[in-house]
C-alpha cells in the first residue's frame, strides 16, 4: 500500500509539479528510508504520529549533515502534503515540532525517569540483559548501531573499556561503568550457553541466539519507556541524548562530551548545551550519569 502512495506521489511531482530530476530522485530516495524506518517499528506512512516522524528525525541526525536533514522534513512535508489533500488523511507534519537549520533534540530526560525506568526491570535473565542495553546507552552514550555491532574485539574486559568504531570509522574509547561492567560480565558467562557459529564474534546476542538488532532495541526501551511512565516516546536516541546532557549538567568539558559521543565536529556537540552546565570536573567519575545514578538510589536507600 505504502508503494502506491510513492508512487503516486512521484506521478505528481514529475507531471503536476514539474519537479527536477534530482529533486524527484532525492525525495524517492529520503522518502524509501523514511518508510524503512516505518517497517522497523511496525508502522505505515498512515498511521504515523509526528511524535513517529519526530522520533525518526532523531535517529538519523547523527549519521546525516543538518542540510540532508532539512531535505528529508522538506520530502516529508510535500509527501504528507500531497496525501492529505488526494486521500484525506490527517497530516502530522502539521504538528512536528521541528525548524530547519536545527537539528531537533530529544525530550529532556531526568535522574528521576531513569530511577522509574530502571525500576521496571526485574532480577530475570531476561530483564538483566534489558537493564544492560540501557546502561550501555544511557551510561556510554553508543549510538545503537554502534552498541548492535560491538564485538568481542571491542572490548576490554580488564580495563572496563569499549573501542567503538563510529560514524565515518572514526575509533574513541568509551569507559563502562561499575554497574554496566558487573551486568556485562555476568551476561558474557551465561550467553555461552546459546551462542551460535553466525553470532559468536558479537558481544551481544539474544538468548534465540541470533545478533542483537535496532528493532529490538527500540521496541524494548519504548516498552520499558511506558512501563516507567516516562512523558514522550523513550528511544535509544534519547538515552543517549540524555548521556550527553548528564554529563554537561556536572560540568564535564564540552570536548570531553564530544569525545564520547564521537562528534567529528563539537558544533553537534554544542546542540546539548540548552541545559546549564556547572562547573568543570576532570574526573569522568566525578560526573558519569551511571554514578550520579547509582549516587541518587544510594541516598535514597540511606534515608529508608
Amino acid at each position: 500500500m505504502t508503494n502506491e502512495y510513492l508512487k503516486a506521489f512521484k506521478h505528481h511531482l514529475t507531471y503536476v509539479e514539474g519537479a527536477r530530476d534530482n529533486t524527484i530522485k532525492a525525495y524517492l530516495s529520503d522518502l524509501n528510508n523514511y518508510v524503512a524506518y516505518l517497517t522497523e517499528q511496525e508502522l505505515s506512512c498512515l498511521t504515523a504520529t509526528h511524535q513517529d516522524i519526530e522520533t525518526f528525525l532523531l535517529s538519523i541526525h547523527d549519521y546525516y549533515q543538518k542540510s540532508t536533514i532539512n531535505r528529508m522534513v522538506s520530502a516529508l512535508n510535500a509527501f504528507y502534503s500531497y496525501i492529505e489533500v488526494h486521500y484525506k488523511i490527517q497530516n502530522p507534519m502539521i504538528l512536528l515540532d521541528y525548524k530547519h537549520h536545527q537539528t531537533p533534540l530529544p525530550k529532556t530526560l531526568y535522574v528521576d525517569d531513569i530511577k522509574r525506568l530502571v525500576d521496571t526491570f526485574s532480577t530475570s535473565e531476561r530483564d538483566l540483559f534489558h537493564l544492560l542495553i540501557v546502561y550501555l546507552l544511557l551510561g556510554s552514550g553508543l549510538r545503537v548501531s554502534e552498541l548492535t555491532s560491538l564485538t568481542f574485539s571491542n572490548y576490554y574486559q580488564n580495563e572496563g573499556m569499549l573501542n567503538v568504531v563510529g560514524k565515518g570509522n572514526k575509533m574513541r574509547w568509551i569507559p563502562v561503568y561499575d554497574k554496566a561492567k558487573v551486568l556485562l560480565d555476568d551476561y558474557l558467562i551465561k550467553s555461552q550457553n546459546y551462542r551460535t557459529h553466525a553470532s559468536k564474534n558479537y558481544l551481544l546476542i539474544r538468548k534465540n541466539g541470533k545478533p542483537l538488532t535496532r528493532q529490538y532495541v527500540y521496541t524494548m526501551i519504548k516498552k520499558q519507556g511506558n512501563l516507567a511512565l516516562i512523558k514522550d516516546n523513550l528511544t535509544p536516541h534519547r538515552l543517549r541524548h540524555g548521556f550527553a546532557t548528564l554529563l554537561l549538567e556536572q560540568g564535564s568539558d564540552l570536548r570531553v562530551v564530544q569525545e564520547l559521543l564521537g562528534h567529528a565536529s563539537i558544533s553537534t556537540t554544542q546542540i546539548y548545551t540548552h541545559l546549564q552546565p556547572g562547573q568543570l570536573h576532570k574526573s569522568y567519575d566525578d560526573f558519569h550519569p551511571g554514578a550520579k545514578i547509582a549516587k541518587e538510589i544510594k541516598d535514597d536507600e540511606d534515608e529508608i
